[in-house]
This record gives structure tokens, C-alpha cells and sequence, in this order.
């Protein structure tokens, strides 16, 4: 098996545009709860899952080490640049 490079984003980047995302969708539930739409109250949810899911796939590599990207047990590739990343969910 070879080594290959996966995708990654640099996670500071994605850590505050997920905080961003979850503050979104918990205004968007108040203001769905408070004027009653169903539709707005269900896309905040769907905002929140699709937040978590992101949010654990936070990954931190320190330096002088690499990190294997498994997926389901199968292997996606290696992170060898140190830092906060966000990867595959």
C-alpha cells in the first residue's frame, strides 16, 4: 500500500465558521419557535447535525508526527503538515 495525501482544511478557519453555523441555527430555532414555522425550526436542526458532524472530524497533529484518515476502516491517506485540521466526517 502506498502513502498519499488526503483533504484537509485548515481547521481555524473551519472551527469559526462552524461556531458561526451553530450560533445561525439557534437564532433560526428562536425564530422559528417564536413565529411557528415547522420549516425553520427543522433546517436549525438539520444546521446543528451538520455542524457536530463537522466539528468531529477536528483533528490535531503535532509536530514531527503524521496521522492516518481512516474511513470506515478503510484508508483515505495521511496528514503530514502540523497543525489543527478539519477532514473527511
Amino acid at each position: 500500500m502506498t502513502e498519499k495525501q488526503t483533504f484537509h482544511v485548515n481547521g481555524y478557519l473551519a472551527l469559526v465558521v462552524l461556531i458561526g453555523l451553530l450560533v445561525g441555527g439557534g437564532y433560526l430555532f428562536y425564530h422559528g419557535f417564536v413565529n411557528e414555522s415547522v420549516l425553520e425550526i427543522v433546517l436549525s436542526i438539520l444546521l446543528w447535525i451538520v455542524s457536530f458532524l463537522f466539528l468531529s472530524s477536528l483533528t490535531i497533529v503535532q509536530p514531527n508526527q503524521a496521522k492516518a484518515i481512516l474511513f470506515f476502516g478503510q484508508y483515505l491517506g495521511t496528514i503530514k503538515d502540523n497543525g489543527l485540521f478539519v477532514t473527511t466526517p
